[in-house]
């Protein structure tokens, strides 16, 4: 009898205000060095790729998500600075697609990450838990990228 494999859906969305320019905020988002400054929970991320990062651009991201050890497999979907960047991130058993949008807004950035995304490990019980705990990281990042993006532009005035 062959095995099932149950998928299960669902996304994030959160946004932030930055007082910088969307250019800076897109530069600082874009950039693969920085995720392991930007979230706790990637502890290592670089491109793979050669070249300017476009369409096409792969990275790894390492990462540490609900007791586990993940290696993401990154490639850029679309990339339309200084306006969208969408990232698909594939892992064995947890893929996401990251959907930013870097929209002015008074004279800074209305920076939103929307994380879509479908797991196969775990079970669906545990998905309020799961969606409750990446909701609540992404605020932490979102302010924490602000922070650095704002102070960035500081020294550099």
């Amino acid at each position: 009898m062959p095995v099932s494999r149950t998928t299960f859906e669902a996304s994030v969305e959160e946004s932030i205000i930055i007082d910088a320019p969307p250019e800076a905020v897109f530069a600082f988002a874009s950039d693969f060095n920085n995720y392991s400054q930007i979230s706790s929970a990637f502890y290592e991320s670089y491109q793979t790729s050669d070249g300017p990062v476009g369409v096409g651009t792969t990275a790894v991201r390492k990462a540490y998500l609900f007791v586990r050890h993940y290696i993401f497999e990154q490639t850029v979907l679309e990339y339309d600075p200084p306006r969208r960047l969408v990232l698909r991130n594939v892992s064995p058993s947890l893929e996401t697609t990251e959907y930013m949008s870097f929209s002015p807004n008074e004279g800074g950035t209305l920076f939103t990450l929307r994380v879509c995304g479908d797991t196969r490990s775990f079970v669906a019980i545990s998905l309020p838990l799961i969606l409750a705990t990446v909701d609540s990281q992404m605020r932490k990042d979102l302010r924490n990228l602000k922070k650095l993006v704002e102070d960035k532009l500081r020294r550099e005035k």
